[in-house]
């Protein structure tokens, strides 16, 4: 991906296979690699630019065609139906190094596994208009030094089973610290504190334009149950005392 045209977008999953007629019914349940291209290219050379990805290994089925936009936006609903209970962990990569991988494939045996649940690894390629179409510093959302965004997402049914995916999710986010950037998506972790907070949107001068954007438009931290920027001290009103006229 590193060499790809800025057309070719990609999500590479991690998890296990989906139980669909398209598949070998042994690769059922069985850890698979998901390569998930977008093409916006020229049509004539997307086979051209697509079989790289095909070449790295054989694939048990290759569903990549001409595909509306809507239906390409659309097709990996069914994989997070309505109802799950859920949560996302994340980061970015400045590359994937054999050390991630190694990491991301340790977790990935040791996930939860019940009934209608899953677990599954997202890496998302960066680059083209994602990264390199606006500067760093024009927007909020942070992408300086990141090649790859890697999510970690749980789906599962029932309740009482909270505590296992949530201590699951926590853990991959402690291993997977090490190797990731400061700066990051806020959707995909809890609130780690005010440092993290400070490095989340990239640099210091951007955390302070944004803490003065919060001071000008939410003085009193009223919308404050997030990864939450506190406004700068401002001085209490006035209060006069003094006779009514």
């Amino acid at each position: 991906m590193a060499t790809a045209p800025r057309e070719l977008g990609l999500l590479a999953v991690l998890a296990p296979a989906p139980a669909l007629p398209m598949l070998p019914p042994e690769a059922h349940g069985e850890p698979v690699l998901v390569l998930v291209p977008v093409y916006t290219g020229d049509l004539t050379t997307a086979d051209e630019v697509i079989e790289p990805l095909v070449a790295l290994g054989e694939p048990l089925v290759n569903m990549v065609a001409r595909t509306p936009w809507l239906r390409a936006n659309s097709m990996l609903d069914a994989a997070a139906p309505y109802g799950k209970r859920m949560n996302l962990r994340g980061g970015y990569l400045p590359a994937l190094s054999a050390d991630v991988i190694d990491t991301l494939l340790r977790q990935a045996v040791t996930a939860p596994s019940h009934p209608g649940a899953a677990s599954s690894f997202n890496l998302w390629c960066m680059g083209g208009a994602i990264s390199e179409d606006v500067a760093e510093d024009a927007t909020a959302f942070s992408r300086e030094g990141a090649a790859w965004l890697w999510e970690a997402v749980n789906m599962w049914d029932v309740p009482d089973h909270d505590m296992r995916y949530e201590q699951w999710a926590t853990n991959v986010s402690e291993v997977m610290r090490p190797h990731s950037l400061t700066n990051g998506y806020t959707n995909l972790t809890d609130d780690l504190g005010e440092a993290w907070r400070r490095g989340v949107h990239g640099s210091e001068a951007k955390h302070q334009r944004l803490r003065t954007v919060k001071t000008t438009w939410d003085p009193h931290n009223l919308l404050r149950h997030n990864k939450n920027i506190a406004p700068e001290a401002v001085a209490a009103p006035a209060t006069n005392d003094g006779p009514r006229r």
